[in-house]
This record gives C-alpha cells, structure tokens and sequence, in this order.
C-alpha cells in the first residue's frame, strides 16, 4: 500500500483524499448506529439481568418455603408419636387404625395450610406405607420417588419434577420433597416424610404475582410485554413461561434446547448475550443456572426479541440517511472546488522541486497568490537562493567528523532526529560490534532490526533527547541474531535548519553485566539451593509489610526447620544431606503460588512469606501441605531416607508489625512444635 502511494501522482492524490472526504458522513452515521446498537443491547442485557435475580431469588425463596413446610411437618410431635406407636404395633389391625388415624390428621393439616399440598405420604424405617392422604398411586409408588428417598434417608431432599393428573384431560406438574422423621429428642430414625408439591406458583412467580402468594417481596416489572421468561427442568423441558405469543401449552411437555439451555446442563455455564431461541429469532437476554439439588439443576431464561429491540434504531438510521445524503452533496462540492484551486500550484512547485533537483538553481516559481500555496511557492525561491550556500557548510561540517570517526576505537554513530533515528554516519567500530562488514550494509538494515525489542527502540529514542550529555545501557542485536549490551553516551547538536542530530557513542559491556549478574547471584541467593538467601529475604519482607500496611491487609510468615535433618546429615553424608536440601526446597516451592517467597535462612531452616491471605486457615492449608510433601520418602540413587517437618507460624498484625518481631515469634512456635511432637506446625498464638 505504502509502495502504491509513493508511486501515486498528487493529482491522484487529491482525488482520492476527496472521494474519501464525500464518504466520509456514511461511516459517521454508521459509526453513531453501531455504538447506539451496542449501548441499547447492554442496557437490555443490564435491566434482563436485574429481572433474572429477582426472579431467581423469588424461586428459590418458594423452594426454600416448600422446604420449611416439609420439615415443619417432620417435626410435628403427633406425627412422630404415631409413627413409632404404629412401628410398635404388632397387629395389622391395629396398625390400620393408627394409619387412618394419622392420615386425618395429615389430611386436616393440608386442607388447612397446604393448598398448593397435591399428597403426603409418610414411610417406616423400612420404606413401607405408614400413612397417606391420596391413593398410594398418587404418591411415590406412582412418581417412583423410593429411590431418591433411599438414597437421602437423613437430609431434606428435593426430588425431580413429575405429572399429577387432576382428571382425564389435566395433569399438573409436582415436585417431591422428602425430610427424615425423627423422635423427640432427635436419637431416632422413625421414618421419612413425602410432600408433593404442586408447582403451579411458579408461573405466577413469572407474572410478578409471588408477593400475594407466598408472601414474600416480589420483583418489579420494569419491562414491557416484550420480554418472555422460561424455567426449565434438567431434562429441557419448560417448568413454567411468561411469553408473548400467548402460548399456553401443558408444563413439562414443551423442549427448549437452546444455546444458554445446553450450556446451563452441560457445564453450569451461564449466559448474558445473543442467541437464537426454539423459534429461529435471534434474541438478547441471560440465563441462570439455580442449584435445586445436588443432581438436579432449574434453569431460568430471560429474553428479549432483538428485532423488536432494535426497530427505533432502524428509524433513526433512515433519518441520518437523508441527512447524509444532503452532507455528502455539500462535501462534494466543496472537494471540486479545493481540487482545482490546489492541484495547479502543486503542480507548479512540482516542476520546480524537479528541476532544481537536476541542477537548475536558477528556477524560480514566482507566484504572487495570496494564499498558503502562494507562501509556499516564495518559501521554495528562498530555499533555491540558499541552497547553494547550505550544501557548501553542510559537506565542510562532514569532512570535520567524518575523519575523527574512524580512528576512534569505540563506536561512533550519527542518528537524525524522531521516532526511528535513521542512522546517517557510522565509523568502522560500530560495524565490528553489530557484525557488519560495510557501512553500506549497515546503513540498509531497518533499525528496529538492531534491537532487541521494541521496548528497548523506544527507550532510546526517549533517552536521546535528554542531553546536553546523557548515559544509558541497553541491548542491541548484532547480524548474526546475537544479543550484547551496550554502554551509550549520547549528545546532540542543532543543524542549520533547527533540526537535532545525535552522536552516540557505543561501548560493548557484555562480559561487565555477565559479573554484575553473577555477583547479585551471589549476595542475594543461596548457592545451594538458588533461594533467596536471608538478605533478600528482610527485602522481601520489608516490602511485604509496607504493602499490607497501605492496603489494611494480612499476611503470614512460616518458619520451618527440617526434623532429623542432622541425623541424615551425620549418617549418610554431606553430599546426601545437600541433596536433601535441594529436594525438600524443590517440594516445599511446590506447595505455594507465584507470588509466595520461600527463602533459605541457613542451614536447615526455611522460611515462606504468605502475602494476602484471608485468615489463618490459609497459612495452615499451606503449612499442613508441605508436612505431608516433606515427609514421602526421598529417594537417592536407591537411598531412601525420610524426615518431618517442624513449623512455627506468626500473623502480621496480630503478632508484630516489624520483621524482626514476626520472626522472633514464628521461631518461637517452631521451637514449641519441636518440644512437643514434631513434623506439626502451630500458630505462635495457640
């Protein structure tokens, strides 16, 4: 593209810039259509998700009452008493009585408090009939939900959705919730309770008319018609709906495996975006994965049809339409006017610029217009006047520092001012150092090729300018791909016409980082185990403490001494303990996060800063890891050895806010774990 305009006549130019100068209010008004659409469908997507919520708070909450009704009912003395009478009870007859007795008293209890209670059933130890108030049909036997009960004998447990037929041609659909009944003082198991719930309030919940229902606060309709609501059970299919197309099928019957549906089953993903539901319409809303059970998931959808969201925008799009039209008509017209009033003088200075280029100093443009293209053309005579004169002072100015360049054993380069510091002159040791074996060579590699990155490019470029003299270090890229550091001393000087140009004076430092980098190897880490060392490590920790200062945070300090390190030690031999060392180091660093500090303080103590933890269980997850990990055998070359791990824990600020505090008190409760039991770990303050 760059290459096609450079070979581009201005005349072609200008053409181009104006064609794209009339289009320019079409992509305006496009631009004003998207960031509108974008802004409308978040602020839907913002009000679908404050719906949701409410709505799937208020489901719950109906749950959570189904629940507490249940277990009401489970804790109801009269229905314990004859629940273990009738387990007492020897004679059918006798039996029968008190089942008929209890099945009254459930069936007045129902009529009076449970007018969403389709049927009851109570259940022995042994899962056989104690009492119902319907045909056993109606209860489990009929929805097969003994198998759920055995399997959540001693918690209160929400079934899978089922029919209940009313008659011949309506069903409902029921939810079964079971609860242990137990005896008075609770030491018993006597039995299990089963109410089925008829699920009916659900759609009211949907309608917004919970409140009256259940008596609870319910969310308000801040939507128009335009938004549907679906709850949908583990298999897919529609619990209850709020839609607008008036459908009114049978709950439970309907399939809805859409996007947010599938996603919500397979991997408890929720939604917030655009999908296309069971019709085919695409649609915006979201989608709430509630937690029935712990097999049993409900899914909540809230959406909104997009085309019926968007309508007021494809209006508004029509009207910029026109008034684009009458913007680009204007536009137009002013570009054919710039266009002839421009493109000749150009085309002037073009011929002048041309022939003095070939050597005609004597060309003169002479305009006498009065406008900017008129300044230009008298401000190209006084460059033609002066030109001479220039390239007389600029070719003595390079023959003064051309000569001194060369002889000089470091490397000397000449760089123009800006972002890319094209390099103007260089001398025969800036070609030793990066490789090359011509200046012009050299001369032809980009300069974002000579470093390393393009961090490094824009540190120079902004370090350039700091003058009169300045010093830096940074990396260069040799020819071969190599990397070396370099020493940089660079100043700048003013050409005639204003600009800057620096010189930079290039010393290779590579072997003097490589012993700086070795000698902070050896101050501050350990050259055993390559932890930080006990320098590095008060470092560390007067930075830790300085941050949970400012942000109020907690942190811990562990403080662990290898048990029967020594014995190893003194058994096996140094180069096995240093081994051991270097393991246990490995399996401890293992135990914690990228931001944890393990550090060696000598010998065979550690410590670990644990920064930002919630409480004290944190620090003790952590120290009960490394026990565990330090006390699996070590194996070396077929020599196994094991040890345990003593470990002392202090608390900033609960214990101290100094280092020297904090570690005193770790040491402290790492001594108390030696004198008691080992391989354990302990709170200073325990």
């Amino acid at each position: 593209m760059t290459k096609l305009l450079k070979n581009m006549t201005i005349k072609r130019k200008l053409i181009i810039a104006f064609l794209l100068l009339t289009i320019m209010p079409i992509f305006v008004f496009e631009s004003i259509v998207s960031i509108s659409m974008s802004t409308l469908k978040q602020d839907i997507l913002n009000s679908i998700m404050l719906i949701s919520e409410g709505k799937e708070a208020e489901i719950l909450q109906y749950l959570g009452l189904l629940k507490e009704r249940t277990i009401d009912f489970a804790h109801d003395g009269f229905i314990a008493a004859k629940l273990e009478s009738i387990s007492h009870l020897s004679s059918i007859e006798e039996k029968k009585v008190e089942s008929e007795m209890l099945a009254k008293y459930l069936l007045n209890i129902r009529n009076r408090v449970g007018s969403n209670i389709i049927n009851i059933d109570i259940f022995d130890n042994n899962l056989q009939y104690a009492a119902t108030i319907g045909n056993m049909d109606e209860g489990c036997n009929g929805s097969q939900c003994l198998f759920a009960i055995k399997e959540h004998l001693e918690e209160t447990y929400v079934d899978d959705i089922h029919y209940h037929r009313v008659d011949t041609n309506n069903k409902i659909l029921v939810v079964d919730i079971s609860t242990p009944i137990k005896s008075a003082n609770g030491s018993k198991m006597l039995g299990t309770l089963v109410i089925h719930f008829s699920l009916n309030p659900l759609k009211n919940i949907l309608h917004g008319m919970s409140a009256k229902t259940l008596g609870a606060t319910s969310v308000a309709n801040e939507f128009d018609g335009s938004v549907e609501m679906f709850l949908i059970d583990k298999n897919g299919f529609v619990i209850a709906s709020l839609e607008n197309s008036g459908t009114n099928d049978t709950p439970g019957e309907r399939l809805m495996k859409t996007e947010p549906v599938i996603k919500c089953l397979k991997t408890r993903e929720e939604v917030k975006g655009e999908w296309t539901d069971i019709y085919g319409k695409r649609v915006w809303g979201s989608s709430m994965c509630l937690k029935i059970s712990d097999n049993n998931i409900w899914i909540l959808l809230v959406q909104k049809s997009k085309g019926h969201a968007i309508k007021p925008i494809y209006k508004a799009r029509m009207f910029f339409y026109m008034i684009g039209i009458v913007v680009l008509a204007l536009v137009s017209a002013f570009s054919l006017y710039m266009f002839k009033t421009i493109y000749t003088p150009i085309k002037q200075l073009h011929e002048g610029v041309k022939r003095v280029g070939l050597g005609d100093l004597d060309y003169r443009v002479k305009s006498d217009a009065q406008d900017e293209m008129g300044e230009l053309a008298r401000e190209f005579d006084w460059m033609a006047d002066n030109l001479v004169d220039v390239i007389e002072k600029y070719k003595t100015m390079v023959d003064k520092y051309r000569g001194l360049m060369d002889i000089l054993p470091t490397g000397v380069k000449v760089t123009g001012a800006g972002t890319k510091l094209a390099v103007k002159e260089l001398n025969n040791a800036i070609l030793t150092m990066f490789g090359y074996n011509t200046k012009e060579e050299f001369l032809k590699v980009p300069v974002e090729n000579i470093f390393i990155d393009m961090e490094d490019l824009d540190q120079f470029c902004a370090m350039c300018d700091k003058g009169p003299v300045y010093h830096y270090e940074l990396r260069f890229k040799r020819k071969d791909g190599s990397a070396f550091w370099a020493s940089v001393n660079s100043t700048f000087y003013t050409t005639d016409d204003g600009k800057k140009e620096f010189i930079n004076v290039v010393e290779d430092i590579t072997e003097k980082k490589k012993y700086e980098d070795k000698l902070k190897q050896m101050a501050y880490y350990d050259p055993l185990t390559g932890l930080p060392n006990r320098k590095l490590f008060l470092e560390h920790m007067a930075k830790t403490i300085q941050m949970a200062k400012r942000y109020e945070c907690v942190f811990a300090l562990l403080f662990i001494d290898l048990d029967k390190f020594k014995e190893v030690n003194d058994t096996l031999g140094h180069d096995v303990g240093d081994m051991l060392l270097k393991e246990a180091s490995k399996r401890m660093n293992s135990c914690i996060r990228e931001s944890d500090v393990l550090a060696r303080l000598g010998g065979d103590e550690f410590v670990i800063i644990l920064p930002h933890i919630n409480d004290k269980k944190d620090a003790a997850y952590v120290a009960q890891k490394i026990i565990k990990t330090i006390a699996a055998p070590f194996d070396f070359n077929g020599l196994l050895c094991s040890i345990g791990t003593s470990i002392g824990i202090s608390l900033y600020p609960q214990d101290g806010e100094d280092t020297e505090t904090l570690v005193k008190k770790a040491d402290s409760a790492m001594y108390n774990v030696k004198q008691e039991k080992r391989n354990n770990y302990k709170f200073y303050k325990e």
